[in-house]
């Protein structure tokens, strides 16, 4: 009964315009999925292939929860005095978990140290020293604290998946305004339009490079710091407060 009722329901909703739950759940499950390719064990040359592929979907998945999904969420669910505090809210809660993954990472998994040996030429973390003076039993110590940050980060993930699934309505079951109501353009038909909006695409690519360029640099902050003899938990602390002050800003806009 159970999956002729979601073929049913299956059948009855355009592919054209899938609706934010759709779109949740397509991106909680690229993230799972992602998860799962991480974890998979390997030998070192595979599961890089696999961690680099992970990440590429979850590159994919985010934006649609954490920027469109926001903005569909906050005018589906919200009438229009409440959409800004709302779309805030989600925000503030987006950044609040980036500020603390900063600071978990390095928590976790231990710096590149063994001992009073540091791997460094000067300030600067030296590859080959790495690799040629990391004891085995240092590295599978530190791959088993990288599999204790991933394996916590999909229970979490698996948690959120289960949640969606039990319960994440597409719309409210009375709009909260007239707005909301209003029929929107179908997903084929809005994306074509957007693609020849010349003012969109201006806009897309000032914020991919901007955001692109912040958040990759971001993600390697500890081996640029380490330049400077700046260990990766002080790495991690400064993104922390970088992203509390972007907290701030918001709060304050």
């Amino acid at each position: 009964m159970l999956i002729t009722a979601w073929t049913e329901r299956v059948n009855k909703t355009s592919l054209c315009s899938p609706g934010l739950r759709v779109a949740v759940l397509v991106s909680v499950s690229l993230q799972c999925v992602a998860m799962i390719c991480q974890l998979i064990p390997a030998e070192h040359s595979i599961r890089t292939v696999l961690i680099t592929f992970g990440e590429f979907l979850i590159s994919l998945a985010v934006p649609a929860v954490q920027n469109i999904g926001v903005l569909v969420l906050s005018a589906t669910w919200f009438p229009p005095s409440e959409r800004m505090t709302a779309t805030a809210i989600a925000t503030l809660v987006s950044y609040l978990g980036s500020s603390f993954s900063y600071v978990a990472g390095p928590n976790i998994v231990p710096d590149v140290a063994d001992g009073n040996f540091t791997y460094k030429k000067g300030h600067k973390i030296d590859i080959d020293l790495l690799r040629n003076h990391t004891s085995p039993g240092r590295l599978a110590f530190i791959e088993s604290r990288i599999n204790d940050y991933l394996y916590v980060e999909t229970g979490m993930l698996g948690f959120l998946f289960l949640c969606v699934i039990v319960y994440f309505p597409a719309k409210p079951p009375t709009p909260p305004s007239l707005s909301s109501a209003s029929t929107r353009l179908e997903f084929c038909s809005g994306f074509r339009t957007l693609l020849n909006n010349k003012h969109f695409l201006l806009l897309l690519a000032m914020f991919s490079v901007s955001c692109g360029v912040n958040w990759a640099w971001a993600s390697v902050q500890d081996v640029i710091f380490s330049s400077v003899g700046i260990d990766q938990k002080t790495a991690g602390w400064l993104g922390f407060w970088a992203n509390i002050a972007s907290l701030l800003g918001i709060v304050a806009s």
